[in-house]
């Protein structure tokens, strides 16, 4: 029971700060100028939203079961939400 009250703690933090990287995401995606090009980054943000909340959940109950610390569990997501951010980043910086 304390690692699910762990867990529900780190995971209130982490959802505050996922707000932000989902921004960061978001902006750079949303400002293409082509139709086709926002219809295509519509679909990844829905991709990612999803694989975020899975990804969550999944490592959520796996804390709740002791396979996993519990609070780390709330951080993946972000972490590899962080990653996504970068690399799309990245890619916009190296356009002409």
């Amino acid at each position: 029971e304390r690692a699910l009250y762990t867990v529900i703690l780190h995971r209130k933090f982490a959802l505050a700060l996922s707000a932000f990287l989902f921004a960061v995401v978001a902006v750079p995606l949303g400002l293409q100028a082509v139709a086709a090009a926002r219809a295509r980054a519509l679909l990844y943000c829905t991709g990612i939203i999803a694989a975020y909340y899975y990804i969550g959940r999944a490592f959520e109950l796996m804390a709740r079961q002791g396979k996993f610390p519990a609070d780390l569990a709330a951080w993946i997501p972000n972490a590899m939400l962080a990653v996504v951010a970068v690399v799309i980043l990245l890619n916009i910086r190296r356009r002409p």
